[in-house]
């Protein structure tokens, strides 16, 4: 089948348009064609109808050539015009060419006619397309234009010439994130690349190398200063465009501003940093557990206690690292945590982790109020445990210095009426009495009893001390020239004594106790013999030593070690070494008081007493005292005063019958007229019926209705000048319950001898006004 093709032929001669008819349907087209020769013909063919091709004859007698394509120029039709004519001279024929002809063929050589045709045609159709795509090209980039103007999001287009960016465009959207004006990008072309920040030019030039190299680059986010000198962060992606060749002529850049996007991850990473930092800041083992009890997340601490790398403890089962056991413990926190979802606790041992640990579970919780995970803290409470150890221990001791001071304090009445009645028998006797010998026993038993209750007061805490400023060096000089003659041959005893000048305020008789207590205990421990070395020294003991112990003032302290060769104790021995009646000797060699007594006068005297020992290695004591910044007052003795009788009246009140009969017999033996109460209110009511004639009161404290402080007062009410003084068998802290200052008393200590009641009485009758 031909193919057709609209042909307009301008000529004057229809033969010669025929043949050239005849030429394209020998070549395979079928014409569709016209003939014109005239101007006026011509126009309305172009008007008509499409033409593909014109052929025209360059001389004819109206109408030649140039006038028919001046004519097409006007038109504005993109038609491939063509010269066919007999004879055309080379001139004529560059000038047409110049003019638009598109090429010109010789009416004797048809033979070029349809290749002539055929290239034109399809130049033809390629410039039409070509000034399709332009059009498309215009009108795109119109539209583009309007819509980067409309837009208010940042977007702006760089024009690439030969490879390098020449222009840019930028929407008004670029005000609100850059501070800049699009009228000031486009006076400034490198203003874009001006305003990214210094640290991040390298990574934003190579963006824009992988668009003009070709390559599809991802969206990249910098930071840029922005007009008013802050810094801010966007994110721009750029899309290359190309012509129809495919050669890259822009590429458009669509920005957002996401500095506050920046500035909530740098606030979350701050915060996650932050968290981080004081998550293994914390001193105590934290570790955050998923439901299976396993290890999510450890701290420094806690991995140093494993001796692992917080990422090595991380999956380890809890139980398995902290217990060393295949289950959970019983009673675990965390058990219980998931059943209830409520927080625990527990303590626990855990040798390898360093001791003893009190864990707290709580639960961390998804958004959906599920239970997700857990956060475990253990603290280490070894030294909790350690001052609740002593707080049992001393509660202990003071329950069973309770105990030991009610009952000296029954005894010490029971002793008074011993020694009391003993020596007024005594006193009865003749000289040669054989019965004498026996009383003398009755006296020296009693005063081997007075020095148990004693024993146990100082044990209880609760026997009155005369504490005074003392050099301890000197103490432990003569305690040390005393110890040399008992201690025995085999024994070496040796001191090392610092700060000779070291003052202490204690009772001098009751230190010198402990450390012959300490002594012997250190002989009886060195059966074959060995060294005992007394040192003393001047030390500082700080708020964590004090802590330790649990009472005491941080401060300088005396310090008095007693160290032996013996044969040392066990752990133990060592926790029950001061508990009353606890002793290391055998049956009947010793009373387990000893030790005791030791602790109880140290604490009375507000020091501490630590003991160190290891079986087979020996053992050291170590007393602290503080030290006072006083002088040593040097003390002056005085001759023993006789006793005197009298003849005053005495009013006694006590409520023990025996003990009021005794008083009333002494006294009555030396002369004194005696009254007696047998109660406080007794005592108040028989000194108002005879005040005129008494001149001493002499009152037990503890008593029924009235105790002795509130009879005192009530007397002291009536006679303001009245002597008195009092006498107990109760200890100094029962008697500051009860209410009595002691310090401002005359006081007696039961058990009291009738010589020392006589010689109180006559001291007070003959004071001075």
């Amino acid at each position: 089948m031909k193919k057709p093709l609209p042909v307009l032929i301008v000529e004057d001669c229809e033969d010669d348009a025929l043949l050239l008819v005849r030429e394209l349907k020998n070549s395979g087209y079928e014409p569709q064609w016209e003939r014109v020769d005239t101007e006026e013909a011509m126009r309305q063919q172009l008007s008509a109808r499409k033409i593909d091709v014109i052929l025209s004859d360059f001389a004819m007698p109206s109408f030649c050539g140039m006038d028919a394509l001046k004519i097409l120029k006007q038109s504005g039709l993109d038609i491939p015009f063509i010269i066919v004519s007999g004879k055309i001279g080379e001139e004529t024929a560059v000038q047409l060419m110049k003019t638009g002809a598109h090429d010109y063929i010789v009416k004797g050589n048809l033979a070029r006619l349809v290749p002539v045709i055929e290239r034109e045609i399809t130049e033809a159709e390629d410039r039409y397309k070509r000034r399709q795509a332009e059009e498309a090209l215009r009108e795109s980039t119109e539209r583009y234009r309007r819509l980067l103007e409309s837009v208010t999001n940042y977007v702006y287009t760089v024009r690439i010439e030969n490879g390098r960016p020449v222009a840019t465009s930028h929407s008004y959207g670029c005000t609100q994130v850059s501070g800049y004006t699009p009228e000031e990008y486009a006076a400034d072309p490198n203003l874009w690349f001006r305003m990214v920040h210094k640290d991040d030019c390298q990574v934003v030039l190579d963006q824009a190398n992988l668009v003009i190299a070709g390559m599809e680059p991802t969206p990249l986010e910098h930071r840029i200063i922005h007009k008013d000198g802050r810094i801010c962060w966007i994110r721009n992606m750029l899309v290359p465009r190309h012509d129809l060749e495919g050669t890259l002529i822009a590429y458009d850049g669509i920005v957002t501003d996401i500095t506050e996007r920046k500035v909530a991850e740098e606030t979350i990473l701050n915060a996650k940093q932050e968290w981080e930092r004081t998550f293994d800041a914390i001193t105590d083992p934290v570790m955050i557990l998923d439901i299976e009890y396993r290890i999510v997340k450890a701290n420094t601490a806690l991995a140093a206690k494993l001796e692992l790398t917080p990422s090595e403890a991380r999956g380890l089962y809890c139980y398995r690292a902290i217990h060393e056991s295949h289950c959970p413990p019983e009673n675990c926190p965390y058990t219980r945590l998931m059943a209830d979802g409520h927080s625990h606790a527990m303590e626990f041992m855990a040798p390898h982790l360093g001791g003893y640990f009190s864990a707290s579970v709580s639960p961390l919780v998804g958004p959906d109020g599920i239970l997700q995970r857990s956060i475990c803290i253990a603290r280490n409470i070894n030294e909790q445990k350690t001052l609740e150890a002593q707080l049992i221990h001393a509660q202990k001791m003071e329950a069973i210095g309770q105990l030991a001071g009610g009952i000296a304090h029954d005894f010490n009445n029971i002793l008074t009426a011993i020694i009391g009645f003993s020596s007024i028998l005594e006193m009865e006797m003749p000289e040669n009495d054989p019965g004498r010998e026996n009383i003398h026993h009755v006296l020296a038993a009693a005063d081997r009893a007075a020095e148990l209750t004693r024993s146990l007061l100082t044990f209880s805490r609760k026997q009155v001390i005369n504490p005074l400023p003392i050099n301890l060096n000197h103490l432990v000089m003569n305690v040390y020239k005393f110890l040399q003659r008992i201690l025995g041959e085999d024994i070496e005893l040796t001191t090392s004594l610092k700060h000779a000048t070291m003052t202490i305020n204690a009772d001098s008789g009751q230190i010198e106790q402990v450390l012959m207590n300490l002594a012997t205990n250190a002989r009886d421990a060195m059966p074959s013999g060995g060294t005992i070395r007394i040192m003393t020294d001047l030390v500082e003991l700080d708020a964590g030593f004090i802590n330790t112990q649990g009472h005491g003032v941080a401060g300088e302290y005396a310090l008095i070690s007693v160290t032996d060769t013996g044969t040392g104790m066990n752990e133990d021995t060592i926790n029950k070494l001061f508990e009353p009646f606890f002793t290391t000797k055998e049956v009947g060699k010793g009373t387990g008081l000893g030790l005791s007594i030791v602790y109880g006068i140290i604490k009375q005297h507000n020091g501490f007493i630590i003991v160190s020992s290891e079986p087979g290695n020996g053992t050291t004591f170590k007393i602290y005292l503080p030290v006072i910044r006083k002088a040593v007052e040097a003390k002056n003795g005085h001759e023993e005063e006789s006793v005197s009788t009298g003849s005053e009246t005495i009013l006694v009140a006590d409520d023990d019958p025996l003990l009021l009969s005794l008083l009333e017999k002494i006294l009555t033996m030396f002369g004194y007229a005696v009254i007696t109460a047998v109660d406080g209110s007794d005592a108040v009511q028989k000194f108002r019926e005879h005040r005129n004639t008494i001149s001493l009161v002499i009152l037990d404290i503890i008593m029924p209705k009235l105790n002795g402080n509130e009879a005192f007062e009530q007397i002291r009410a009536i006679s303001p000048g009245i002597r008195s003084f009092f006498v107990s068998g109760y200890s100094a802290d029962i008697i500051h319950k009860r209410g009595m200052l002691y310090s401002e008393l005359e006081f007696l200590t039961k058990p009291v001898s009738p010589m020392v009641l006589l010689k109180k009485v006559r001291e007070v009758l003959d004071r001075s006004e």
